[in-house]
């Protein structure tokens, strides 16, 4: 995954990442060879739940 952040890059700017979650879209972060992504719940309960 190209596009995923580096955990050192969300580290250093943990506000600016929590609010590109929230107010505009999920994020992948990379941490010793493993990917999670980060979702913000309202987002997954409208589009699971309309």
């Amino acid at each position: 995954m190209q596009d995923a952040l580096q955990a050192t890059q969300v580290r250093k700017d943990f506000s600016r990442f929590i609010d590109t979650v929230i107010h505009d879209k999920p994020q992948a972060v990379k941490r010793n060879h493993d990917v999670f992504w980060s979702l913000y719940q309202t987002m997954v309960t409208e589009a699971f739940f309309g």
